[in-house]
């Protein structure tokens, strides 16, 4: 575990999918640790990006191994003979799937713009004591974060909810509840070195993936604002060690 601690992310893919959709889950983790913010992660996990790499990698692996077959020979310091024709292997196409709607990102409450306002006034009062942080790019509370996922993986990021089946229903909720109106509730300010999150609660709650849900102020460089999970939950659980320890190892990736 102390070597893994070294690594800005582990993250963990199922081989046994296709090529596209094992590329398109690490690029989706890669995203949610914030790995990926100086690229467009939504145009990178496009059915037509993730394609073309298929392509290009399909393409190197045959010239690769054209080349190798090249090199061996036939064992004799002599002039080679070889009448196979010279060119680039012909590589297999990845099948085409339906173009339909590109997969869902997450689930998050659009705060109005008084709110917002009223959170840049909280960061005003607390960034002086925290040079090494900057504001997030915009205030939102993220309810599900699924990244294009099927239930069973989402469901691994939040194993509090047990179980693809719970993950389902949440997505049902949430997508019948588009559009309206949520109350959240600002509870308290936590921050350490590398995060600051505003706590909320109240009737966001039920809609919340999140043990813990909140809006994210600011991060250190190469924080990603997932890491507010972690916080959260150690939070929790120094209030309350019986109640809250589970959470926490969760956040850390321990449960």
């Amino acid at each position: 575990q102390e070597e893994l601690a070294e690594f800005a992310a582990v993250i963990d893919v199922d081989m046994t999918l296709e090529p596209v959709d094992v590329a398109r889950a690490a690029l989706a983790e890669l995203a949610r640790h914030g790995l990926l913010s100086k690229f467009d992660a939504e145009a990178l996990m496009s059915e037509e990006a993730l394609a073309e790499a298929l392509r290009i990698a399909l393409e190197t692996e045959a010239s690769l191994k054209d080349g190798a077959a090249d090199k061996k020979g036939n064992g004799n310091n002599n002039i080679k003979n070889d009448n196979r024709s010279k060119g680039w292997a012909k590589p297999r196409k990845p099948a085409k799937r339906d173009q339909g709607p590109p997969p869902l990102w997450m689930y998050s409450v659009v705060l109005t713009e008084e709110s917002c306002r009223a959170l840049e006034g909280v960061w005003a009062k607390y960034k002086e004591h925290m040079p090494d942080m900057a504001p997030v790019a915009d205030y939102h509370i993220t309810l599900l974060y699924m990244a294009g996922g099927a239930d069973e993986e989402v469901a691994k990021r939040y194993p509090h909810l047990r179980g693809a089946e719970a993950v389902s229903k949440l997505r049902s909720a949430l997508a019948s509840s588009e559009g309206q109106e949520v109350a959240a509730e600002a509870r308290l300010v936590v921050w350490d070195k590398r995060v600051v999150a505003v706590e909320v609660s109240g009737e966001v709650s039920g809609l919340c993936a999140n043990r813990h849900p909140h809006v994210t102020l600011a991060t250190a460089p190469r924080v990603p604002p997932v890491v507010c999970n972690a916080l959260l939950a150690r939070r929790a659980a120094s209030d309350d060690l019986a109640a809250g320890l589970g959470g926490w190892l969760a956040g850390l990736g321990f449960a």
